[in-house]
């Protein structure tokens, strides 16, 4: 029997490249083919190249948070991750993602190759980016990681009182993502009870993805 570790790896969606992740890949892939490759792709389009966003003095939401230089900054963070696996220790049998996690394990599965995997990524994030609705997370357990009843009525009573304008997007580890739109998201995070100082929290940058209005 092989003595390597098993593992799943889940690549992260949009929101996971924030200002403590600037310079990350400097840090871990700064003189990788792949990340030169994918800035020229970059440089082909007009666009920031990916070491220019990731190398900036400082962290500017306007910049970095813009859809089509969020998804590259994400998809080559994701891509370093997965090339630092030992695989002498490790052996992967299986590669998933969440929303925009989706491309990146394409992409570390060796489903997307070449150019071809930037300009998908960066144009898949230009259509989405003037699309319409936002996005926000409100917690469904409570500070024990335990289900926290009075939320899930919280939020199920704000699904139906905004039908057809909100919709729940994606649940996955104790929170809910809600997405609609202007109108409904707003309505829903002000009637919300805040909690944990920080929810509901609307996610910068996001349409209503994964939802009918999409």
């Amino acid at each position: 029997m092989s003595g390597k570790k098993t593992a799943v790896v889940v690549c992260p969606g949009r929101g996971s490249y924030n200002r403590t992740e600037l310079g990350y890949l400097k840090q871990v892939a700064a003189d990788s083919r792949w990340l030169k490759q994918f800035d020229a792709v970059r440089e082909q389009l007009g666009l920031s190249t990916v070491t220019a966003l990731d190398q900036a003095a400082a962290f500017s939401s306007r910049e970095h948070l813009k859809a089509e230089n969020a998804a590259a900054l994400i998809y080559s963070c994701g891509i370093a991750d997965f090339a630092a696996i030992d695989r002498e220790k490790v052996e992967i049998v299986a590669v998933t993602g969440n929303s925009m996690g989706w491309y990146t394990a394409l992409g570390c599965a060796g489903v997307w190759q070449g150019d071809s995997q930037m300009q998908l990524v960066t144009g898949m994030a230009q259509l989405t980016a003037e699309a319409a609705g936002a996005q926000f997370i409100y917690p469904l357990v409570n500070s024990d990681w335990q289900p926290d009843a009075a939320k899930q009525r919280a939020v199920a009573e704000q699904l139906w009182q905004h039908q057809g304008a909100l919709f729940m997007s994606i649940v996955y580890g104790g929170y809910a993502v809600l997405a609609g739109t202007q109108q409904a998201v707003q309505a829903a995070m002000q009637a919300l009870p805040p909690c944990d100082e920080r929810f509901p929290l609307l996610l910068p940058g996001h349409a209503a993805f994964h939802s009918p209005l999409m």
